[in-house]
């Protein structure tokens, strides 16, 4: 009977870690494969995850690396613009030649999701009385549909699904893999798209979410990085001009969705510490502060947090002068100081900085709780951001 058991035991392992049911589609009179609903548990999220991943995993047919004769004039389905060419290799100063075209690249066909042509709702009043419950799980229609999606985009080869029309950006498979996979490192991409719903949902549900607060994504620290560099070509000197994008930013002309930062008095923003770990910056425009949300204290010193973000901290009040900004209080002359938020929630597994760092623009935006934000969720809030994009709008 123990062996039984445990045989029950390893065979249920087994079956979440490939999503459910092996058999995903069956094979109809035609010959055409057609999927059917995986017989798995609905209502477990890091299941559900699983399975969406396995059905983006599903390799597709390999294009030919070689043309064969003839192919070379049907330029149906090829881009003209991506040529992949044989290249022959010399001796002395000329390397390498090019000899022939070998091959063209297809082009990336756009894949349209059920929402593809959804428009953002207007809601107003209709919205007194919602509540945020962070908790909350997605549907299951939704979660049927969005299964179905995927595995009919697994099977398509070179192609691409756009997010959030056309404010949002082309997707592959890597970048929802990514999001759903447990302990899933998220890029500058991700981060950006979950930011950028979050300041949808602010414009939408304005009667709901605290509009005190501006949200700008992981370009904020990019071009601050150029005028840093630019800092320094010129001497220190603080009669420079800024990057013309960041006084955007402050403006609320970017990013999209943005708010200018007279108008708030907090701003939240993304922030990547050596290039290995993310961590939430809110900048108070009120006591001219910075504190830092770090999923992971105990990764980085305080002192050496405290230094990567100290650019930033002076680079601060010059940008906002230049950029005219008028606020209720007067600014800081000279460097921000630094506060590093201890009681912050804490991470367990090693990839999950980046959901963390969004959630806790979501849950600070929102005068949620911190707490609620906890490893056990993660699961469900990596399911409820892809269901969110795909449809181009966040749920409440």
């Amino acid at each position: 009977m123990k062996d039984e058991k445990l045989d029950d035991e390893e065979e249920r392992e087994d079956e979440d870690e490939k999503g459910g049911e092996k058999v995903h589609a069956v094979e109809n009179d035609k010959g055409d494969v057609e999927y059917i609903t995986p017989e798995i548990n609905w209502d477990d999220p890091a299941l559900v995850c699983v399975t969406l991943v396995n059905f983006l995993k599903n390799p597709c047919r390999k294009w030919k690396v070689a043309m064969e004769e003839g192919d070379a004039d049907d330029d149906n389905n090829l881009d003209d613009d991506v040529v992949v060419r044989k290249v022959q290799k010399k001796r002395g100063r000329a390397q390498s030649s090019i000899v022939e075209p070998a091959m063209k690249r297809p082009k990336s066909v756009e894949c349209k999701t059920p929402w593809q042509r959804q428009e953002i709702p207007n809601i107003g009043e209709e919205t007194v009385g919602l509540t945020f419950d962070p908790l909350r799980p997605v549907r299951r229609g939704l979660l049927l549909e969005t299964a179905k999606f995927f595995w009919e985009w697994g099977q398509k080869e070179n192609t691409h699904v756009r997010l959030c029309g056309k404010h949002g950006v082309d997707t592959s498979h890597d970048f929802f893999i990514r999001l759903l996979t447990k302990d899933g490192w998220l890029n500058d991409t991700n981060i950006d798209m979950g930011l950028y719903l979050l300041r949808v949902r602010q414009t939408i549900y304005a009667n709901l979410v605290r509009s005190d607060w501006a949200i700008v994504d992981t370009l904020f620290q990019t071009y601050a990085a150029i005028d840093l560099q630019h800092m320094r070509l010129y001497g220190g000197k603080e009669d420079r001009t800024h990057s013309n994008a960041l006084v955007k930013m402050v403006n609320g002309k970017l990013p999209t969705w943005g708010k200018p930062w007279s108008s708030v008095k907090k701003v939240f923003m993304p922030y990547n510490v050596s290039q290995k770990h993310w961590v939430g910056l809110v900048l108070d425009l009120t006591s001219c502060e910075i504190f830092v949300y770090d999923s992971n204290i105990d990764l980085f010193r305080t002192h050496i947090l405290v230094k990567a973000v100290q650019p930033l901290a002076k680079l601060i009040t010059p940008l906002l002068e230049e950029a005219g900004y008028v606020g209720d209080f007067p600014l800081r002359k000279g460097e921000w100081p630094i506060h590093r938020v201890m009681d912050s929630a804490q991470q367990v597994g090693g990839g999950d900085c980046g959901m963390f760092v969004i959630k806790y623009c979501d849950f600070l935006s929102w005068n949620v709780e911190l707490g609620k934000i906890s490893n056990e969720a993660m699961h469900l809030f990596r399911l409820k951001l892809t269901v969110d994009l795909l449809q181009g709008c966040y749920n409440i």
